[in-house]
């Protein structure tokens, strides 16, 4: 695997500001363009694929997935079920070298895609899934912090 652009904090408190940091504004955070893109290697499959990170509404549309509320009032809690969650984070991250997605991103491509990557050896899959949710902030720790959140 080789990461192509960008860098990752594990959570938004861990970027620190130094004394040189400089404040921005909305036309150069607009342009900043931000992604970070890495390759993964697929034997399997007698290639390589890249992933990339999710800008933050596709999180959320990712997140929105996995979780859901049972119950009511003080009753309530957050249920996380990553079944099928590894094919979605695939069809939602993968993409070209320079960042395209390969699945257009409305629901019923992502829906498809999820289905196709389902029937896939399970190997390759989790791989995949394994480096996007690293550049994506949503490993083990992500999920606990979903539950309550």
């Amino acid at each position: 695997m080789s990461e192509v652009t960008g860098a990752v904090a594990e959570s938004p408190s861990e970027v620190q500001a130094t004394p040189s940091s400089r404040l921005l504004n909305f036309q150069y955070i607009a342009a900043k363009r931000d992604i970070t893109i890495r390759r993964v290697e697929v034997p399997e499959w007698d290639g390589h694929v890249f992933v990339r990170s999710l800008n933050a509404l596709g999180k959320e549309k990712f997140m929105s997935t996995i979780r859901h509320i049972e119950g009511e009032g003080k009753d309530a809690k957050v249920v996380v079920n990553m079944v099928g969650a590894e094919p979605r984070l695939v069809a939602m991250t993968l993409c070209d070298e320079d960042g395209n997605f390969s699945v257009a991103q409305d629901e019923d491509s992502i829906a498809e895609a999820e289905k196709i990557f389902g029937t896939k050896d399970w190997r390759p899959i989790s791989r995949i899934s394994d480096v996007s949710a690293e550049i994506n902030g949503l490993g083990n720790a992500a999920v606990e912090a979903a539950k309550n959140d």
